[in-house]
């Protein structure tokens, strides 16, 4: 085997591995992963809300439901996100919004590579 059959193998793995990992992004987040995710994040219930698409009466629902619980708040957040109908709730999307949020997007990534 030569220099450039090897580095065209590299090649061939490198771009299957991408695709393996952008198919797992594209599913959506078990509640296990939900749940746990919760408890990691900070105070962003309604900034996360928004950056999810939910509307602003569906988090203060959320809040009005879960008083003194940002963990509860955070999590039915995350529930209502996932149920919904219009946009298909993927880890990709949620990455996404937990970058704007700043609240660790690309650490959860790292689960999913």
């Amino acid at each position: 085997m030569n220099i450039n059959q090897t580095i065209s193998m590299r090649k061939n793995q490198k771009y299957r591995n991408r695709g393996i990992a952008e198919s797992r992004l594209q599913k959506s987040p078990t509640d296990e992963v939900l749940n746990e995710l919760s408890r990691r994040l900070g105070n962003c219930v309604i900034q996360l809300g928004i950056e999810l698409g939910l509307n602003f009466s569906s988090i203060e629902e959320s809040m009005y439901r879960f008083p003194k619980d940002m963990y509860g708040q955070i999590y039915d957040i995350l529930k209502k996100w996932k149920q919904q109908t219009s946009i298909r709730p993927t880890i990709h999307r949620l990455m996404m919004a937990l970058q704007r949020v700043d609240s660790g997007g690309l650490s959860f990534r790292v689960k999913y590579k």
